[in-house]
């Protein structure tokens, strides 16, 4: 055997330190517990790290499983470092590499080691099929996602539900025979459709008005529309289906009281959808998705190297590739990507991922389908791969969903909302009123008696720790600065969709854990009214007045005149400087008066409300916030902590 570990480290080019292998694969292996063992599910534990050089040992004495992992990783650049290998029998076809120098940082690496899709499959089963992607997906999505559909059909019961009601408006797409096209209005007729999820971006959509709607009824012309639109009704006549939903077109834009009524429907018209057709590389929808964006500079490039050949005992060959990734886990791999898309930095995208059943990503790099049961690459690599612990779940759900509750046992549905907040305040929205529609279809979802009645985006029953909520500003770049929203209709000052950028809508991120309620330790105010008023029929939509009537300890502060746009301060409590984050961007120069409301403490931490009187009533400003050991030993804290809670018990009313 002559190849050693001496090539430069460049995995995507062919091997500098010897020829492909040959490997004539042996009716009985020979007996090793070298790094080959880790392969297998039985094994049960062993030695931990194996070193580079014992693999190339165990592949010199006959073993062609450590032989072909050896190869795998054979160009790494050692001198000086040492190199671990390691495999797992859950990541069939990874190899996961680490060097370590005596004064530099370990580097962590991964290989991939596959056969391509239709060519034989070898002996040794930790080396799995992966599909070569092809910039053909016009022509070659077909059978894939018709396979993807029928396995579904086949197999999972909770994925269809049979004779769904159409949307009250549909486009009829014809058929690839009969390819007319026009605006279909359903009298709670039952069919199958599809849904589309797009980026609407800074283009401007076609859209149905009062207008043009008996002529849309009538005929649309296909060439007209941009090429997201056509690409998915293209889709939708690929699969047979008659139906198409796109809200642009199915919903009347310049009819409020018609908008309010479909766009409260929308999370039910995505979770019925036979399919939702996601647009995920398409920034706006000039932007089509069946022509695969693979070959630009910022995706992922597929470039297997051919390291060797297994000789298997029915005399089929296999040919051995092997990749070296960007990424250590396969769900990063394909999750961040299609996370960081266009269309999934969109708010309306939250509820939809979330509540349909089945969703086919046209991504930059590939397809990827998941449904409430299953979760398929085109690549193949999330079939081969175990889910790490949590379950067959899809990429969004895992990594917005469970990610932020259904991962904690003790987490309460309460809880799990929080979280869900913390995810979706973090996306983007072209209309600052669309806020809280954009999440009334997954708020529907969610209601049940432990809830309690939706409060714009808050529920009942933990609607005081949800109040304390903290506005989280970039880590890097400057603060943004931020108002209270200008809408006509706008949450009360207590939520945090009431405020907005002020150069273009972007709700701020929130910093709510999700075991918020679980670490509170003592509740200082008491609910005497909470009542929100809706704009429209939608009890979860878009707000138009709100108020809570609180009692609790109130002290009242003046601050002297300071800077005079700032988003944060220090302001003086008995004698110590205590830290506010304001929730707007604050006019300081002339000083101001304030009530701090305390509303709760957790263990080593405190929150109270800074409040700013509107004749009677008040609003919520910004959040004082204490936490000890940062910033403040124990005797401070507690003094604090005193301070607040001799304040004046007061009924107050927050608007």
């Amino acid at each position: 055997m002559d190849a050693r570990l001496d090539g430069h480290f460049d995995l995507d080019k062919p091997s500098q330190s010897g020829d492909p292998f040959q490997i004539i694969w042996p009716e009985k292996l020979p007996q090793c517990h070298g790094v080959c063992e880790r392969t297998e599910d039985s094994f049960g534990g062993g030695r931990r790290i194996i070193l580079s050089d014992e693999v190339q040992q165990d592949a010199e004495r006959g073993c062609p499983k450590c032989m072909i992992i050896f190869h795998s990783c054979r160009d790494l650049e050692t001198t000086g470092a040492k190199l671990e290998v390691d495999c797992h029998a859950d990541k069939p076809g990874m190899v996961r590499l680490s060097l370590t120098w005596p004064e530099k940082p370990t580097s962590y690496h991964t290989v991939q080691v596959y056969v391509e899709l239709g060519t034989p499959e070898p002996s040794w089963k930790y080396i799995k099929p992966r599909r070569i992607l092809t910039t053909k997906r016009r022509v070659e999505y077909k059978p894939l996602l018709h396979s993807w559909i029928e396995k579904c059909n086949e197999s999972h019961t909770d994925c269809i539900k049979t004779n769904p009601e159409l949307p009250h408006i549909v486009l009829d797409v014809g058929s690839q025979d009969k390819p007319r096209l026009f605006l279909h209005v359903s009298f709670k007729q039952v069919g199958q459709y599809t849904a589309l999820s797009y980026c609407w971006g800074r283009s401007n959509p076609p859209k149905t008005t009062t207008l043009n709607i008996e002529q849309h009824k009538r005929y649309i012309n296909f060439d007209e529309l941009p090429k997201c639109f056509q690409d998915a009704i293209t889709v939708t006549r690929d699969l047979g289906i008659r139906y198409l939903w796109i809200d642009s077109l199915c919903i009347q834009q310049d009819d409020t009281q018609e908008w309010q009524k479909e766009s409260s429907k929308m999370a039910d018209y995505y979770n019925h959808a036979y399919l939702v057709i996601a647009a995920s590389q398409a920034g706006d929808p000039s932007q089509g998705f069946l022509d695969s964006l693979q070959d630009s500079s910022n995706t992922t490039k597929y470039s297997g190297i051919h390291i060797g050949d297994i000789i298997n005992p029915d005399s089929s060959i296999s040919r051995i590739y092997r990749e070296k990734l960007s990424l250590d886990y396969w769900w990063e791999r394909h999750a961040d990507p299609l996370d960081h898309s266009p269309l999934n930095r969109r708010a309306w995208v939250f509820q939809e991922y979330l509540l349909a059943k089945r969703i086919v990503h046209f991504t930059a790099n590939e397809l990827l389908w998941e449904c409430v049961e299953d979760l398929e690459c085109e690549c193949l690599e999330t079939k081969n791969s175990a889910w790490d612990g949590i379950g067959t779940v899809g990429i969004m759900r895992k990594n917005r969903f469970l990610s932020i509750g259904q991962l904690y046992k003790d987490s309460t549905r309460l809880q799990h909302w929080l979280g869900v907040l913390s995810q979706y305040s973090t996306l983007s929205i072209t209309k600052g009123s669309d806020v809280l529609p954009a999440l009334s279809g997954l708020a529907k979802f969610w209601r049940s008696p432990e809830t309690g009645e939706y409060l714009a985006g808050f529920w009942e029953k933990n609607i005081i720790e949800s109040i304390g909520w903290i506005r989280s500003d970039d880590q890097d770049g400057p603060k943004r600065a931020l108002q209270r929203s200008k809408e006509k209709h706008r949450p009360p000052s207590w939520s945090p969709f009431s405020i907005q950028e002020a150069d273009r809508y972007h709700n701020p991120r929130l910093l709510i854990p999700v075991w918020i309620s679980s670490a509170v330790r003592k509740k200082y105010v008491v609910v005497y009214e909470a009542v929100v008023t809706t704009a429209g029929e939608d009890e979860t939509g878009e707000v138009e007045s709100g108020y809570l009537k609180l009692k609790g300890p109130v002290t009242r502060v003046d601050i002297g005149p300071q800077e005079e746009h700032v988003m944060e301060s220090k302001i003086e409590l008995g004698g110590m400087s205590v830290k506010v984050q304001w929730d707007i961007e604050m006019d300081l120069s002339r000083g101001l008066h304030i009530a701090l409301l305390l509303i709760y403490d957790e263990p080593a931490r405190l929150r109270a409300l800074v409040l700013k009187a509107c004749g009677c009533v008040y609003e919520r400003v910004g959040i004082l916030f204490v936490n000890w050991g940062i910033g403040y030993n124990g005797k401070d804290f507690k003094s604090i902590s005193k301070l607040l809670q001799a304040g004046t018990k007061e009924v107050i009313t927050i608007i």
